[in-house]
């Protein structure tokens, strides 16, 4: 009995430890988390790609040779027409429509004024009102594409500030400029936009870095690709890339207008009516200087007339400048004074900036009856 007993107590024990067991080890459950899903959301603009800068071939319509980026070219003259383009590639995702939810194109080239702001484009924005040689009065807004089209088609406008002259000098005969559009497949399209800067595009370095306008005192210019219709220049919600150029130093000058000649007698100052017309372009810092071959000398007699006693002006200007004349082994006699003209490069409201040139001669006693003659050479020069 004694054994049961204690086989009992044994048992009863372990039933009640168990059943004390089960209550301390019960908890509440007032939470619990899951973090296996995510939220997404994808936000998509378009993109611009590979700007680039390239000579354009007028008559395949397409660019052409190595990309000049960051270099410089010749602008355009007579014999000589240079066409360029500015290139980009735009892509956009095709959930968001693809390249044919791009609305419009935008491009701005100017010339930094050797700045490099925080916000080329403001800068851009702000420069190409100013117009003039220091902008290439470049503004191209492309609306309205077509990308579904073999040749995708736009509606572009050309903003220029300034007049028409100015717009037409600095850019081509008539403000020309091509655009070429290509469709490479539903999210990527080519554009290059032509156009041919005339001889007073101001001159500038080349840049050095490649898609940054971080390089003072070159052409910037920069593409933007929107996918809206209402601002395509102010709303910023859309992607932009930038290049730099530059243009080499290019200096012209030309005579109309026939010999100057004037008759008197000896002891007179004659004042010679027919002006040499001097028409000359610049973009860059100049001076127009005029020189003479040597004394005028008689045609018959072999007599002269010295050059101290010839004097020329600027129609516009004051009094003459006499030539300072020389020792006989000299025969070219250079202004003595200041340059005819000096500037910083012509101004492009006319296709050519020009000055009027006259003359005075003193023609002194004991000189022999002759036509007396010497050559004239006018010279434009750089001044940096």
């Amino acid at each position: 009995m004694v054994g049961r007993k204690i086989f009992l107590y044994a048992l009863v024990a372990m039933l009640v430890a168990t059943a004390f067991a089960g209550y301390v080890r019960g908890i509440d459950v007032d939470t619990d988390t899951d973090a296996t899903t995510i939220l997404q959301i994808d936000v998509f603009y378009p993109n611009v790609y590979n700007v680039s800068f390239y000579s354009w071939d007028e008559t395949a319509d397409e660019v052409t040779g190595a990309n000049l980026n960051e270099t410089q070219v010749d602008v355009s003259r007579v014999g000589s027409a240079n066409c360029y383009a500015f290139n980009a590639s735009i892509t956009y995702e095709a959930s968001a429509g693809g390249i044919d939810a791009i609305d419009c194109v935008y491009v701005i080239a100017y010339y930094d004024n050797g700045l490099t702001p925080a916000n080329p484009l403001d800068y851009g924005n702000t420069q190409v009102a100013l117009g003039g040689n220091d902008n290439l009065v470049l503004k191209i807004n492309l609306t309205d594409i077509d990308w579904t089209l073999p040749v995708p088609t736009a509606t572009y406008t050309i903003e220029a500030g300034g007049t028409s002259n100015e717009h037409n000098d600095t850019i081509a005969a008539g403000g020309t400029v091509n655009c070429e559009m290509t469709r490479i497949d539903n999210e990527w399209g080519n554009i290059s936009i032509a156009f041919q800067p005339m001889e007073q595009v101001r001159n500038a370095l080349g840049g050095g870095t490649a898609n940054a306008p971080d390089d003072a005192g070159t052409w910037d210019f920069v593409v933007i690709a929107r996918n809206v219709t209402t601002d395509c220049e102010n709303d910023h919600a859309a992607d932009n890339s930038y290049g730099e150029f530059g243009y080499f130093r290019y200096v012209e000058l030309g005579v109309e207008g026939g010999n100057s000649q004037g008759s008197g007698r000896p002891n007179d100052m004659i004042w010679i009516n027919q002006t040499n017309h001097v028409l000359y372009r610049a973009n860059v810092d100049h001076a127009i200087n005029v020189s003479l071959a040597g004394d005028p000398t008689g045609v018959n007699f072999l007599g002269t007339i010295p050059n101290t006693n010839i004097g020329f002006r600027d129609w516009d200007a004051g009094s003459y400048d006499f030539f300072l004349g020389g020792p006989d082994t000299v025969n070219t006699y250079e202004n003595p004074m200041a340059a005819l003209d000096t500037g910083t490069y012509t101004n492009c409201t006319t296709a050519d900036d020009y000055m009027d040139v006259s003359w005075q001669v003193f023609i002194p006693l004991g000189t022999a009856e002759d036509s007396y003659q010497t050559a004239i050479t006018y010279g434009i020069d750089v001044t940096w």
